[in-house]
């Protein structure tokens, strides 16, 4: 579960490649979405992944280092 601007989501993250990832938000799937690629850190490789009126959920292209492990980020709006 995370917190998107108030609104608690299920979230469950699987990485298929280096060209794209399938998502499930609350029992939603998403299949085959495709990797926004940049560099690191600089949002082009941040991935719109979900929406509230207050918040904006990104899965973040990177190795994470750890197995089982993706970085999610939430912006304000």
């Amino acid at each position: 579960m995370i917190n998107v601007g108030g609104v608690q989501v299920r979230i469950k993250v699987h990485d298929n490649d280096v060209t794209s990832f399938d998502f499930w938000i609350n029992g939603e799937w998403r299949r085959d979405v495709r990797k926004n690629k940049g560099i690191s850190g600089s949002r082009t490789d941040e991935t719109l992944i979900y929406r509230t009126g207050n918040a904006e959920l990104y899965y973040v292209w990177e190795i994470s280092g750890k197995l089982n492990h993706c970085r999610l980020r939430v912006r304000a709006q």
